[in-house]
Protein backbone atom coordinates (compact mmCIF):
# COMPACT_ATOMS: atom_id res chain seq x y z
CA UNK A 1 0.00 0.00 0.00
CA UNK A 2 1.53 3.28 -1.10
CA UNK A 3 0.93 6.40 1.03
CA UNK A 4 -0.92 9.38 -0.37
CA UNK A 5 -0.34 12.76 1.24
CA UNK A 6 -3.40 15.02 1.06
CA UNK A 7 -2.76 18.73 1.47
CA UNK A 8 -4.68 20.45 4.24
CA UNK A 9 -7.08 23.28 3.36
CA UNK A 10 -8.42 26.17 5.43
CA UNK A 11 -11.89 25.81 6.88
CA UNK A 12 -14.49 27.43 4.69
CA UNK A 13 -17.34 29.64 5.91
CA UNK A 14 -19.47 28.37 3.02
CA UNK A 15 -19.85 24.54 3.16
CA UNK A 16 -20.14 24.41 -0.65
CA UNK A 17 -16.86 26.23 -1.29
CA UNK A 18 -13.40 24.68 -1.03
CA UNK A 19 -10.59 27.19 -0.37
CA UNK A 20 -7.22 26.66 -1.98
CA UNK A 21 -4.39 25.40 0.24
CA UNK A 22 -2.22 28.07 1.79
CA UNK A 23 1.51 28.22 0.99
CA UNK A 24 2.29 26.77 4.44
CA UNK A 25 -0.15 23.90 3.81
CA UNK A 26 1.53 23.11 0.48
CA UNK A 27 4.98 23.31 2.07
CA UNK A 28 3.94 20.97 4.92
CA UNK A 29 2.51 18.38 2.52
CA UNK A 30 5.63 18.51 0.35
CA UNK A 31 7.82 18.09 3.45
CA UNK A 32 5.87 14.99 4.56
CA UNK A 33 6.21 13.45 1.08
CA UNK A 34 9.95 14.10 1.13
CA UNK A 35 10.38 12.62 4.62
CA UNK A 36 8.47 9.45 3.75
CA UNK A 37 10.83 8.91 0.83
CA UNK A 38 13.95 9.92 2.77
CA UNK A 39 13.99 7.29 5.53
CA UNK A 40 16.71 4.65 5.82
CA UNK A 41 14.03 1.97 5.35
CA UNK A 42 11.75 1.91 2.33
CA UNK A 43 8.04 2.42 2.82
CA UNK A 44 7.46 -1.25 1.96
CA UNK A 45 9.83 -2.30 4.77
CA UNK A 46 8.14 0.14 7.14
CA UNK A 47 4.71 -1.29 6.31
CA UNK A 48 6.01 -4.84 6.76
CA UNK A 49 6.91 -3.85 10.32
CA UNK A 50 3.59 -2.11 10.96
CA UNK A 51 1.60 -5.20 9.97
CA UNK A 52 3.42 -7.18 12.66
CA UNK A 53 0.41 -6.02 14.67
CA UNK A 54 -1.69 -8.69 12.94
CA UNK A 55 -0.07 -11.78 14.52
CA UNK A 56 0.87 -10.05 17.79
CA UNK A 57 -2.02 -7.60 18.17
CA UNK A 58 0.30 -4.58 18.44
CA UNK A 59 3.37 -2.97 16.93
CA UNK A 60 5.57 -0.38 18.70
CA UNK A 61 7.76 1.86 16.55
CA UNK A 62 10.21 4.47 17.80
CA UNK A 63 10.34 7.69 15.80
CA UNK A 64 13.99 8.47 15.08
CA UNK A 65 14.63 11.94 13.67
CA UNK A 66 17.51 13.55 11.80
CA UNK A 67 18.63 16.96 10.69
CA UNK A 68 18.70 17.09 6.91
CA UNK A 69 22.33 17.93 6.13
CA UNK A 70 22.64 16.39 2.69
CA UNK A 71 23.88 13.03 1.43
CA UNK A 72 27.35 13.43 3.01
CA UNK A 73 26.88 15.30 6.29
CA UNK A 74 29.94 16.47 8.20
CA UNK A 75 30.55 16.77 11.91
CA UNK A 76 29.30 14.69 14.81
CA UNK A 77 26.07 14.46 16.75
CA UNK A 78 26.04 15.28 20.51
CA UNK A 79 26.32 11.57 21.32
CA UNK A 80 29.40 11.24 19.12
CA UNK A 81 27.64 9.37 16.30
CA UNK A 82 27.80 10.35 12.64
CA UNK A 83 24.72 12.23 11.39
CA UNK A 84 22.35 10.35 9.09
CA UNK A 85 22.54 11.15 5.36
CA UNK A 86 19.61 12.79 3.60
CA UNK A 87 18.55 13.57 0.05
CA UNK A 88 17.99 17.17 1.17
CA UNK A 89 20.28 19.85 2.61
CA UNK A 90 17.91 22.41 4.09
CA UNK A 91 18.56 21.95 7.82
CA UNK A 92 14.97 20.87 8.49
CA UNK A 93 14.04 17.98 10.72
CA UNK A 94 13.00 14.75 9.00
CA UNK A 95 12.41 11.12 9.86
CA UNK A 96 15.49 8.95 9.94
CA UNK A 97 13.38 5.83 10.43
CA UNK A 98 10.38 4.40 12.20
CA UNK A 99 12.33 1.83 14.19
CA UNK A 100 10.65 -1.51 14.91
CA UNK A 101 10.79 -2.48 18.58
CA UNK A 102 10.30 -6.22 18.83
CA UNK A 103 7.31 -7.55 20.72
CA UNK A 104 9.60 -10.20 22.19
CA UNK A 105 11.76 -7.48 23.80
CA UNK A 106 8.88 -6.03 25.85
CA UNK A 107 9.70 -5.90 29.57
CA UNK A 108 6.63 -4.00 30.81
CA UNK A 109 4.31 -1.13 29.97
CA UNK A 110 4.09 2.15 31.87
CA UNK A 111 0.53 3.44 32.27
CA UNK A 112 -0.71 6.62 33.93
CA UNK A 113 -3.42 6.78 36.60
CA UNK A 114 -6.13 6.85 33.90
CA UNK A 115 -4.80 3.86 31.95
CA UNK A 116 -3.06 5.87 29.22
CA UNK A 117 0.14 4.43 27.79
CA UNK A 118 3.21 6.44 28.82
CA UNK A 119 5.84 4.21 27.28
CA UNK A 120 7.44 0.81 27.02
CA UNK A 121 10.35 -0.66 28.95
CA UNK A 122 12.37 -2.79 26.59
CA UNK A 123 15.12 -5.33 27.14
CA UNK A 124 17.45 -4.97 24.18
CA UNK A 125 17.87 -8.38 22.51
CA UNK A 126 21.66 -7.97 22.21
CA UNK A 127 22.64 -6.78 25.70
CA UNK A 128 19.40 -7.43 27.67
CA UNK A 129 19.86 -3.91 29.08
CA UNK A 130 16.59 -2.16 29.98
CA UNK A 131 15.67 0.95 28.01
CA UNK A 132 12.60 3.17 28.28
CA UNK A 133 10.92 4.30 25.07
CA UNK A 134 8.35 7.05 25.80
CA UNK A 135 5.10 7.13 23.86
CA UNK A 136 5.83 10.78 23.00
CA UNK A 137 8.42 9.63 20.45
CA UNK A 138 6.73 6.39 19.42
CA UNK A 139 3.84 5.03 17.40
CA UNK A 140 1.64 2.26 18.82
CA UNK A 141 -0.37 0.37 16.22
CA UNK A 142 -3.08 -2.02 17.42
CA UNK A 143 -5.59 -4.25 15.67
CA UNK A 144 -8.26 -3.11 18.11
CA UNK A 145 -8.69 -1.36 21.44
CA UNK A 146 -9.11 -4.51 23.52
CA UNK A 147 -10.38 -3.05 26.77
CA UNK A 148 -7.73 -0.33 26.77
CA UNK A 149 -4.87 -2.84 26.62
CA UNK A 150 -1.77 -1.50 24.83
CA UNK A 151 -1.31 -4.94 23.26
CA UNK A 152 -4.55 -5.11 21.28
CA UNK A 153 -5.64 -8.57 20.14
CA UNK A 154 -4.04 -10.86 17.57
CA UNK A 155 -6.21 -11.55 14.54
CA UNK A 156 -5.05 -15.18 14.81
CA UNK A 157 -6.57 -15.61 18.28
CA UNK A 158 -9.79 -17.16 16.95
CA UNK A 159 -7.76 -19.54 14.80
CA UNK A 160 -6.01 -21.15 17.76
CA UNK A 161 -8.55 -23.86 18.60
CA UNK A 162 -8.94 -25.19 15.02
CA UNK A 163 -5.16 -24.91 14.54
CA UNK A 164 -4.54 -26.94 17.72
CA UNK A 165 -6.86 -29.75 16.67
CA UNK A 166 -5.65 -29.73 13.07
CA UNK A 167 -1.99 -29.97 14.16
CA UNK A 168 -2.71 -32.97 16.38
CA UNK A 169 -4.95 -34.62 13.79
CA UNK A 170 -2.20 -34.37 11.16
CA UNK A 171 0.20 -36.18 13.48
CA UNK A 172 -2.41 -38.83 14.28
CA UNK A 173 -3.24 -39.18 10.58
CA UNK A 174 0.32 -40.13 9.74
CA UNK A 175 0.41 -42.69 12.52
CA UNK A 176 -3.01 -44.11 11.65
CA UNK A 177 -2.31 -44.39 7.93
CA UNK A 178 0.95 -46.17 8.60
CA UNK A 179 -0.62 -48.62 11.02
CA UNK A 180 -3.98 -49.07 9.31
CA UNK A 181 -2.54 -48.96 5.80
CA UNK A 182 -0.04 -51.73 6.46
CA UNK A 183 -2.39 -53.64 8.70
CA UNK A 184 -2.21 -54.51 12.35
CA UNK A 185 0.01 -57.55 12.97
CA UNK A 186 -1.52 -60.17 15.24
CA UNK A 187 0.76 -62.91 16.60
CA UNK A 188 -0.82 -66.09 18.01
CA UNK A 189 1.59 -67.89 20.25
CA UNK A 190 1.31 -71.64 20.94
CA UNK A 191 0.46 -72.89 24.42
CA UNK A 192 4.06 -73.94 24.90
CA UNK A 193 5.38 -70.38 24.33
CA UNK A 194 7.74 -69.06 26.96
CA UNK A 195 7.89 -65.58 28.44
CA UNK A 196 10.84 -64.90 26.16
CA UNK A 197 8.72 -65.85 23.12
CA UNK A 198 6.02 -63.45 24.29
CA UNK A 199 8.51 -60.63 24.79
CA UNK A 200 10.05 -61.20 21.35
CA UNK A 201 6.61 -61.24 19.74
CA UNK A 202 5.59 -57.96 21.44
CA UNK A 203 8.83 -56.32 20.35
CA UNK A 204 8.36 -57.48 16.74
CA UNK A 205 4.77 -56.19 16.65
CA UNK A 206 5.74 -52.77 18.00
CA UNK A 207 8.57 -52.44 15.47
CA UNK A 208 6.52 -53.43 12.46
CA UNK A 209 6.84 -50.62 9.87
CA UNK A 210 6.49 -50.22 6.13
CA UNK A 211 10.09 -50.04 4.94
CA UNK A 212 12.76 -52.13 3.22
CA UNK A 213 13.16 -54.29 6.36
CA UNK A 214 9.50 -55.06 6.93
CA UNK A 215 8.55 -58.71 7.53
CA UNK A 216 8.30 -61.44 10.15
CA UNK A 217 10.12 -64.67 10.84
CA UNK A 218 8.01 -66.82 13.16
CA UNK A 219 9.00 -70.04 14.90
CA UNK A 220 7.19 -73.32 14.36
CA UNK A 221 3.72 -73.33 15.93
CA UNK A 222 3.38 -69.50 15.87
CA UNK A 223 0.75 -67.90 13.62
CA UNK A 224 0.86 -64.39 12.13
CA UNK A 225 -2.19 -62.51 10.83
CA UNK A 226 -2.62 -58.99 9.47
CA UNK A 227 -5.90 -57.39 10.55
CA UNK A 228 -7.62 -54.25 9.23
CA UNK A 229 -5.47 -54.05 6.16
CA UNK A 230 -7.17 -51.03 4.55
CA UNK A 231 -6.74 -47.51 5.87
CA UNK A 232 -8.91 -45.85 3.24
CA UNK A 233 -11.89 -45.20 5.51
CA UNK A 234 -9.71 -44.01 8.36
CA UNK A 235 -7.72 -41.71 6.08
CA UNK A 236 -10.90 -40.15 4.67
CA UNK A 237 -12.19 -39.44 8.17
CA UNK A 238 -8.97 -37.67 9.11
CA UNK A 239 -8.92 -35.73 5.84
CA UNK A 240 -12.48 -34.48 6.33
CA UNK A 241 -11.71 -33.28 9.85
CA UNK A 242 -8.46 -31.58 8.81
CA UNK A 243 -10.17 -29.78 5.92
CA UNK A 244 -12.94 -28.60 8.25
CA UNK A 245 -10.46 -27.17 10.76
CA UNK A 246 -8.49 -25.53 7.96
CA UNK A 247 -11.67 -23.78 6.83
CA UNK A 248 -12.35 -22.59 10.39
CA UNK A 249 -8.82 -21.18 10.65
CA UNK A 250 -9.22 -19.23 7.40
CA UNK A 251 -12.72 -18.07 8.33
CA UNK A 252 -11.33 -16.51 11.52
CA UNK A 253 -9.28 -14.09 9.37
CA UNK A 254 -11.83 -13.83 6.51
CA UNK A 255 -9.56 -15.70 4.09
CA UNK A 256 -11.73 -18.72 3.37
CA UNK A 257 -12.06 -17.72 -0.31
CA UNK A 258 -8.43 -18.64 -1.09
CA UNK A 259 -9.19 -22.38 -0.92
CA UNK A 260 -12.36 -22.33 -3.01
CA UNK A 261 -11.88 -24.87 -5.76
CA UNK A 262 -9.26 -26.91 -3.96
CA UNK A 263 -11.99 -29.06 -2.44
CA UNK A 264 -14.00 -29.16 -5.69
CA UNK A 265 -16.63 -26.85 -4.23
CA UNK A 266 -17.33 -23.14 -4.49
CA UNK A 267 -18.10 -20.70 -7.27
CA UNK A 268 -16.81 -17.46 -8.72
CA UNK A 269 -19.65 -15.51 -7.11
CA UNK A 270 -18.86 -16.96 -3.69
CA UNK A 271 -15.16 -16.20 -4.14
CA UNK A 272 -15.95 -12.63 -5.19
CA UNK A 273 -18.18 -12.11 -2.16
CA UNK A 274 -15.48 -13.45 0.17
CA UNK A 275 -12.87 -11.15 -1.36
CA UNK A 276 -15.21 -8.16 -1.03
CA UNK A 277 -15.69 -8.86 2.68
CA UNK A 278 -11.94 -9.23 3.14
CA UNK A 279 -11.39 -5.95 1.29
CA UNK A 280 -13.70 -4.22 3.77
CA UNK A 281 -11.64 -5.65 6.64
CA UNK A 282 -8.40 -4.51 4.98
CA UNK A 283 -9.83 -1.02 4.54
CA UNK A 284 -10.68 -0.89 8.24
CA UNK A 285 -7.16 -1.93 9.24
CA UNK A 286 -5.61 0.59 6.85
CA UNK A 287 -7.77 3.34 8.34
CA UNK A 288 -6.55 2.36 11.79
CA UNK A 289 -2.94 2.57 10.59
CA UNK A 290 -3.41 5.91 8.86
CA UNK A 291 -5.19 7.24 11.95
CA UNK A 292 -2.12 6.64 14.12
CA UNK A 293 0.14 8.28 11.53
CA UNK A 294 -2.11 11.32 11.06
CA UNK A 295 -2.74 11.81 14.78
CA UNK A 296 0.78 11.26 16.13
CA UNK A 297 3.57 10.95 13.52
CA UNK A 298 2.82 13.94 11.28
CA UNK A 299 1.92 16.60 13.90
CA UNK A 300 5.09 15.87 15.90
CA UNK A 301 7.25 16.18 12.81
CA UNK A 302 5.60 19.43 11.72
CA UNK A 303 6.06 20.88 15.23
CA UNK A 304 9.77 20.03 15.15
Amino acid sequence: TEPQVITARPEADDPESEPDPTPSDLAAAKHIEQCLDDMSSSWADTMSNIVEMFPYGWEYMELVYKERRGPKPVGKLPDGEDPAPSKYDDGKVGWRKWAHRSQMSLDRWILDSKGGVQGMWQRAPTSMARAFIPISKSLLFKTKDAGGSPEGRSILRNSYVPWYYRKNLQALEGIALERMGSGIPVVKLPESATSTDKTNAETAVRRFRIDEQMGFVVPYGTELEIAFGSGRTTGQAFENAIIRYRAEMLLAVLLQFIVLGLDKVGSYALSRTGKDVFQIALDGWLRAIEGVINRHAIPRLIDL
